[in-house]
Formats: C-alpha cells, sequence, structure tokens
C-alpha cells in the first residue's frame, strides 16, 4: 500500500474515489432507510454523486493519460475507464433506482480496477 503512494498518487486517489463512489451507490438505499435517524439526509442529493463523479473523471483522465503517454502505451485502462463511465452515465439515464445502483456501482468498479491496472503497467 506505501509503495502505490508514493509511486501512483493520483492512481491511488482514482481508485479510492472509485470506491467511495461504488459504495454510496450500493449503500444508499440502505442508508436511506436510516438517515432520518442519523441525519445524514444530504448523502442523497444528486450534488455530491455529481460532484463525485467529476472528480473520478478528472482524476482518471488525469493519471489513465499520463500513465498511457508516460509509461506503458497501453489503451486497456483508458477503455476500461471510459466504458465504466459510460455505464455510470448510462445508469443515470433510468430513473429504476435499482438498475441505477447497480449499473453505477459496476461502473465505478470498472473505473476503479482500471486504475489499478494502469498502476500494475508502470511499475512492470
Amino acid at each position: 500500500m506505501k509503495s502505490i503512494l508514493k509511486d501512483s498518487p493520483l492512481d491511488f486517489l482514482g481508485i479510492s474515489a472509485s470506491i467511495i463512489c461504488g459504495i454510496h451507490c450500493a449503500a444508499l438505499p440502505f442508508i436511506m432507510l436510516l438517515t432520518p435517524l442519523a441525519g445524514l439526509r444530504f448523502l442523497a442529493e444528486p450534488w455530491i454523486e455529481y460532484t463525485v463523479i467529476i472528480a473520478s473523471l478528472i482524476i482518471a483522465m488525469i493519471s489513465l493519460v499520463h500513465g498511457y503517454r508516460t509509461h506503458h502505451h497501453r489503451t486497456l485502462p483508458l477503455r476500461m475507464a471510459g466504458l465504466g463511465f459510460v455505464i455510470i452515465g448510462i445508469g443515470h439515464l433510468f430513473h429504476d433506482h435499482g438498475f441505477n445502483h447497480i449499473a453505477v456501482s459496476i461502473g465505478a468498479c470498472l473505473v476503479a480496477w482500471s486504475h489499478f491496472i494502469n498502476w500494475k503497467h508502470i511499475h512492470n
């Protein structure tokens, strides 16, 4: 874990943001049941979700493009992240919350995995 922080802080940040996004989307239905008791209703606000998605997209673009151009010239991490963000976008097109949460969680996992693969390519 220490080497990923030292050598590729943007990949670590991208993995973290994607995992947080996935957990947020997967757990939101359960959190919403408890929000009146815990005062966490703000977690369901769309601006929080869009902020995390935009931050993840910016981090992915910087990190993955840098890894591609500077280190490994492999497109797999870029394609995986692109597919992940497309799946996230498709999930947001549907208002069926079950599909939305599943699609966004899968997309976030793909983005996180793309950062991991990018990190592995950089260090091989």
